[in-house]
């Protein structure tokens, strides 16, 4: 489990960040917090509730195609909308659109034994009269931890099958005896699921980062980063998306430091996915996929910073991972004589020479653009001349 999918989806994906013309200023999925929008007015969505293009076995068939080796969906987020089919509340998927998401997701997810993960809000619901962020702790709290949270945390647990992990968010000043009442129930019933950091108090099985936040050097196990692809979680019109280049650079950071990635897609309101979206998880699917075989190698140290270049070794084996779009690799500082320069199955023709300062240089020019993972075979274990150091020609 170092590459996760996460997906955000709910009413909010239906307002597409936009209330009444209104654009909101902070997350698509926060829209009714950050304008204010009645509880009425909000509920109303239900009634043009209709996920559609939600096809799970398409979509666990795809998580698999694409590398993926769990994923997470948003049961309930903080609006308090459940996918799932509650018997504590009528605010749900199956009284609004007559499917329940995630009964249709385990089912899935079990034909394939795929890692099954949910997200659960359990102190923020703004319907049920759970908190409203940077908000006093509400009155009722206690009525809706005993009334809505644990109940619907049993109901997953009890009505789906194996749960793979519980991501639970924002416990904000959650009492210690409630968190700690809410993990026992998860251990009680599933004591193999793993729960997230997010519960609070350090309860939590792993560690979970800020959002898209990654630690600046190496940590052991087990710790996650969520990442998005835009600027929001759950879709919102007119993103900004980060490019392939930064995302592959921020993964690899997380995965080399220790890290797993819980990588989100928010969908449409009838639950197509982005193009967006869909075009940047499929160029991340190969170079993901060398990264985490390459893991199981040695990592190098290149003298240079390049932030696009990833080296392992495997005995008299160079392999080198392009994270960027380039023409040409120059590589510094390599004193292993190269035998021969492999791109996938094909191999291609390099140069092994000196540059115009004296330093070892090997030269490859690419045939197609990156992202791209090259096969260096030398005739000796593969080593390169520190920084500042000169090479000795007696």
């Amino acid at each position: 489990m170092r590459y996760g999918l996460f997906i955000h989806y709910g009413l909010y994906s239906l307002l597409e960040g936009y209330w009444k013309d209104q654009e909101t200023t902070f997350y698509a999925e926060w829209i009714q917090h950050t304008l204010s929008i009645k509880k009425e007015d909000y509920r109303r969505l239900t009634e043009r509730f209709s996920p559609s293009a939600f096809d799970a076995d398409q979509l666990v068939e795809d998580a698999i195609s694409l590398g993926f080796s769990y994923l997470v969906l948003t049961a309930k987020h903080h609006e308090g909308f459940s996918l799932f089919d509650t018997k504590v509340s009528d605010y749900n998927a199956r009284l609004a659109c007559g499917r329940d998401l995630i009964k249709e997701l385990s089912i899935a997810c079990e034909k394939r034994n795929f890692p099954l993960g949910l997200y659960y809000s359990q102190a923020q619901d703004w319907y049920h009269g759970g908190y409203f962020a940077y908000q006093p702790r509400p009155e009722g709290f206690e009525d809706y931890f005993k009334s809505i949270c644990l109940p619907q945390v049993e109901e997953l647990l009890t009505n789906y099958g194996k749960i793979e992990l519980l991501w639970f968010d924002t416990p904000m000043d959650m009492k210690e005896e409630e968190i700690r009442e809410l993990h026992g129930l998860v251990k009680r019933l599933q004591p193999s699921c793993q729960i997230s950091g997010r519960i609070g108090r350090n309860y939590g099985d792993y560690l979970v980062t800020g959002d898209n936040m990654l630690p600046s050097q190496y940590h052991p196990p087990v710790w996650e980063v969520p990442m998005t692809l835009s600027t929001s979680w759950g879709y919102r019109r007119g993103d900004k998306w980060e490019s392939l280049e930064d995302l592959l650079q921020t993964i690899s950071k997380v995965m080399l430091r220790g890290g797993r990635v819980l990588l989100n897609i928010g969908p449409k309101g009838d639950f197509s996915i982005p193009f967006e979206a869909t075009d940047r998880l499929q160029k991340l699917a190969p170079p993901i996929k060398h990264l985490l075989d390459l893991l199981k190698k040695e990592e190098l140290h290149y003298p240079y910073d390049d932030p696009g270049l990833l080296l392992f070794k495997d005995g008299k084996i160079l392999y080198v991972l392009l994270l960027d779009e380039r023409k040409r690799l120059g590589l510094y500082n390599l004193l292993s004589k190269v035998e021969k320069v492999y791109l996938g199955e094909e191999e291609i023709p390099f140069v092994q020479t000196e540059s115009l300062e004296g330093d070892p240089y090997l030269g490859i020019s690419l045939p197609e653009e990156g992202p791209l993972m090259l096969k260096i075979h030398c005739t000796e274990d593969i080593s390169f001349l520190p920084f500042g150091h000169a090479l000795d020609k007696k």
